[in-house]
């Protein structure tokens, strides 16, 4: 399939997306790891086949090093609460992510190992591993479905419903590290409802605020991996080094 002529309607960190109107087309680098596209198709397909969630199909297109998606046509709720003053951002952020917990025993990657191969192999100092790991090892052993990058931008609305996009990082957890990495990643983008969205969400859960904020050094340690995390990486530092 020809994908080149296509219109380009994004760019995420590796991949562009392109769009004929009817479907949306992750492109990828040649030089990206297929497996890496394969494993993102699956994770996909385990979502949409095992829970009730609102998601993107997708399909391997093996000769374009791409995948095939559904197109969402709709506004993500960070442009509505930007353009329109939509007033219920926070709200339908903590509605989704409740959602997403409700799911367990999918065949997807365990968290805890995962996390704890990333942060011990990475290039991080060495207080920081130490601090990270020590965050992870204070996280009560879950398997319930965690997105792992869930946050405004993350989820669009159309006319029919809400869809919940971008799922590559999805892995089995305890909910408490999905929640300390959306309020990180608020924390960065849109400080003043990060606190916000953290009360509200124990409240909404009945979770203590204090085993969340446990989880925060490890999932901060994981965002200073990240390249869009360069000019937030002090606030990082800090969140790592400070004893909860």
């Amino acid at each position: 399939m020809e994908l080149k002529n296509l219109k380009h309607i994004g760019q995420g960190k590796i991949a562009s997306v392109l769009s004929d109107g009817i479907f949306a087309y992750k492109v990828f680098p040649s030089w990206y790891p297929s497996e890496c596209i394969e494993d993102e198709v699956k994770v996909y397909n385990e979502i949409e086949k095992h829970t009730s969630l609102h998601i993107a199909k997708c399909e391997l297109l093996k000769e374009n090093h791409a995948i095939k998606m559904t197109l969402v046509k709709g506004e993500t709720i960070a442009h509505k609460m930007k353009k329109e003053k939509f007033p219920l951002g926070i709200e339908t952020l903590i509605q989704c992510q409740s959602q997403i917990f409700q799911y367990q025993g999918l065949n997807l990657e365990d968290a805890f190992s995962s996390f704890e191969s990333k942060i011990s192999s990475s290039s991080l100092e060495y207080n920081i591993k130490v601090k990270a790991l020590k965050s992870l090892h204070s996280i009560e052993k879950s398997k319930r479905l965690c997105h792992f990058d869930l946050h405004l931008e993350n989820i669009m609305m159309s006319e029919e419903n809400i869809i919940i996009i971008d799922w590559v990082n999805a892995k089995l957890g305890n909910p408490v590290m999905d929640i300390a990495r959306t309020y990180v990643i608020l924390l960065q983008y849109v400080k003043r409802k990060a606190n916000l969205y953290l009360k509200e969400i124990c409240k909404a859960l009945d979770y203590d605020t204090h085993d969340v904020m446990k989880a925060v050094p490890l999932m901060a340690a994981l965002r200073l991996l990240e390249n869009d995390a360069n000019s937030f990486h002090e606030t990082l530092k800090q969140l790592i080094l400070f004893e909860q």
